[in-house]
């Protein structure tokens, strides 16, 4: 059914806010998380920097934040930051994966946002670039997942929220730039995809017991040059699929092949976008996938490296529109994107976390097509006001007739009416009660 402008206007795509910057300061920031730190209702935001504090954002409740507060532990190269509830006490945890000589951290939450003290993780002490959260074992403890550049990924077993076993994850020691974790074969057991700067991506299948299969590789194309990726259902038929964003290539979705063992169909959708081809000084390096039209089906939101951020809007079958520029400038280098409800309006707002200029968020409004112009708009409102216009007078005809009908009919209806006199008059004529005389007046 063909729409009117007004109801694309509508129905279509997001509306955002024009950008406004966070009072984060203008660092470098690689890594931006949001929940609910100090259970208030309303979903903060945990921003990783380089080479300064790493801070948190309280929500006003009003769709801003308060001044940033900084973080305990110590100013090193923080690339990633995961949110959760790492020792069962209701409150929102921090956990920090650091690119330096800095060992990866957890702050616990002592209640209503307050961290205290910053404990060291084990395992290595270099290079993280990616930390994912997710209970792998089934023991009802989130366990810590670490992507790493240069040594092996690891496992960090939950056990208690402050004391953790340590893994090592198959595959070879690739430059990890991202993870993904989500029941891929539908087994009810999390399992782990990689982005990884050399061979692609993989993915690694999860036994039940926290125990992983040998990665299991997928080219993309190419390239090979995956810099971030999403697990989520696209095409919504039930299974999660991977939307990769490469650097200096197309970005690709990857279709889930249902299959109990994992896997992904061999032919990938290339996403559209404003630029083509590895030769490209511009570079796709974060994503994330939400549903911000509200209606039921994946959105991608694209975070780039000289070349404005990017929306694509899912059709609802895993097809996607013409990228849509977000209203940066192509000076940024977005490294991180959140998107959440910041303001309990039922839309998703979206964040992202820049390098070198300030940290920005998009708050979403509702929805508009793009190709509705406000000439459109105005013609559709016009009609309509002419629609109503004749409708109101034709209405009011029709009731002002009825209002006359009974006055005519008391003067039109043949019959006999009786004057003092006892002379029947026909009703056709009205008497004059005057003495003298009986008269009669003919009423024409």
């Amino acid at each position: 059914m063909e729409h009117t402008s007004i109801q694309r206007l509508l129905k279509t795509s997001p509306h955002f806010d024009l950008p406004v910057d966070l009072p984060s300061g203008n660092f470098a920031t690689y890594a931006i998380e949001a929940a609910d730190v100090n259970n208030d209702g309303f979903a903060d935001l945990v921003i990783g920097n380089r080479d300064a504090k790493n801070q948190i954002l309280f929500n006003d409740k009003n769709g801003g934040f308060l001044d940033a507060v900084d973080l305990p532990g110590e100013v090193s190269f923080t690339y990633s930051i995961a949110l959760a509830d790492i020792n069962g006490d209701n409150n929102i945890d921090i956990v920090v994966g650091n690119f330096d000589e800095t060992p990866n951290q957890l702050l616990l939450n002592f209640g209503e946002g307050v961290f205290l003290e910053s404990l060291d993780l084990p395992g290595h002490i270099d290079l993280t670039y990616k930390i994912a959260l997710a209970d792998v074992n089934s023991d009802g403890a989130l366990d810590v997942i670490v992507g790493n550049r240069s040594i092996e990924n690891q496992l960090l077993l939950n056990r208690g929220g402050r004391d953790f076993d340590v893994r090592s994850l198959p595959g070879s020691t690739h430059m990890t730039f991202d993870l993904a974790v989500t029941d891929l074969n539908r087994d009810g057991h999390i399992d782990i995809i990689t982005a990884n700067r050399d061979v692609s991506f993989y993915f690694l299948i999860n036994d039940g017991d926290g125990g992983f299969s040998d990665p299991k590789t997928i080219e993309t194309g190419s390239s090979k040059l995956a810099q971030a990726i999403f697990a989520e259902d696209v095409n919504n038929d039930g299974w999660p699929d991977v939307v990769v964003a490469n650097y200096g290539s197309d970005n690709q979705v990857y279709l889930n092949n249902k299959k109990r063992d994992g896997g992904f169909h061999e032919d990938e959708i290339l996403l559209p976008s404003g630029y083509k081809g590895n030769d490209s000084p511009k570079q796709s390096i974060s994503i994330h996938a939400a549903d911000f039209n509200q209606d039921s089906a994946i959105d991608i939101v694209i975070g780039n490296h000289g070349y404005p951020n990017q929306l694509l809007i899912n059709d609802g079958r895993g097809n996607f529109a013409d990228a849509v520029d977000l209203t940066l400038s192509s000076e940024h280098k977005t490294q991180s994107i959140c998107a959440i409800d910041l303001n309990l309006n039922g839309k998703i707002d979206i964040v992202f976390g820049n390098n070198p200029e300030a940290n920005k968020i998009l708050m979403n409004i509702g929805n508009y097509d793009e190709d509705a112009t406000w000439a459109g708009v105005f013609v559709d409102v016009f009609v309509w006001i002419c629609v109503v216009s004749v409708l109101f007078v034709a209405v009011s005809y029709r009731v002002h007739n009825r209002l006359r009908m009974p006055c005519e009919h008391l003067f039109q209806t043949k019959k006999k009416v009786h004057h003092g006199s006892g002379h029947a008059l026909d009703s056709n004529t009205f008497p004059l009660p005057i003495n003298s005389k009986e008269r009669e007046i003919e009423i024409i």
